[in-house]
């Protein structure tokens, strides 16, 4: 393929599909790569397993509550500079997880991980979307499917032969080389985006967003080991029908600002996260 062929748009837009699917894999893969290593993290750092099983719930808690925020940063500032910041976020948490010493560090790294992941995961549709035309549009997301179901199935096994066979430590280094390659690729095919002037970012509505989804992921996820009736997930889904519920606080709080914002139906064109924001 020469130059002129490859930078053609309707070859363009295919390697950006290439870069969106390898940040897609490797963030997937990066989640679901752990778990089968827990034992021997467990063991190798002198805890419990209910201590590491924070190592993966910090990493998936972390980027789903700040999907929203960073799909609308992306809105604001550009998809290229928030999708690139993303993965080389988590490529350097990768490292400095392998590279960690105990429990605690290695949850609090795989907190910055998650950002990274989370930055990757919430722009990467929208880079598709706006590459590939409304005809297109299904079959390169389906694509990018793909690949996060492909990062899926891959981690659990090849996070078993780096534990076996080299050390748990490599389930995180892996990472690296591949941050690296995507990081410099989506730097050369992702088209630069515009810094859109007249948008804003409302900080109290990512809050009030972030911290709805944190409390309704984190009860659903250590719900039925505090038990569906104990205090810490009451907390966050609510103890009783009598008590106002501190998860609705947040969201109701975020469906305000929406409906404060006065969403125009007359433009569907208009993302998501501006119509809230």
């Amino acid at each position: 393929m020469t130059s002129e062929q490859a930078s053609s748009p309707n070859n363009r837009k295919w390697l950006v599909l290439s870069a969106v699917s390898v940040g897609a894999f490797i963030s997937t893969m990066s989640g679901s790569i752990v778990n089968i290593s827990l034992p021997t993290i467990a063991d190798d750092l002198g805890v419990g397993i209910a201590d590491v099983e924070w190592i993966v719930v910090a990493y998936l808690l972390t980027a789903g509550s700040l999907l929203l925020t960073f799909g609308r940063l992306g809105d604001i500032t550009g998809y290229k500079k928030v999708y690139i910041g993303g993965f080389a976020l988590f490529t350097v948490a990768s490292v400095l997880c392998g590279l960690a010493q105990s429990a605690e560090e290695l949850t609090v790294l795989r907190v910055f991980q998650g950002i990274g992941f989370g930055m990757i995961q919430a722009l990467a549709p929208a880079i598709v979307t706006a590459v590939f035309p409304p005809n297109e549009r299904g079959k390169a997301l389906g694509l990018t499917a793909v690949s996060i179901s492909l990062g899926l199935t891959v981690g659990p096994a090849l996070g078993g032969v780096l534990t076996q066979w080299a050390s748990w430590r490599w389930i995180f280094f892996i990472n690296v080389p591949v941050g690296l390659f995507g990081v410099l690729w989506s730097w050369k095919v992702l088209p630069a985006g515009r810094r859109d002037e007249e948008q804003r970012f409302d900080l109290p509505g990512a809050v009030l967003a972030g911290a709805a989804m944190f409390c309704l992921l984190l009860a659903l996820a250590e719900g039925e080991g505090w038990g569906w009736g104990a205090r810490e997930p009451s907390a966050c889904l609510g103890p009783s029908p009598s008590w106002v519920r501190l998860s609705w606080l947040p969201s109701l709080g975020f469906a305000s600002r929406c409906t404060t914002c006065g969403y125009s139906r007359s433009a569907p064109s208009r993302p998501v996260t501006q119509a809230c924001w």
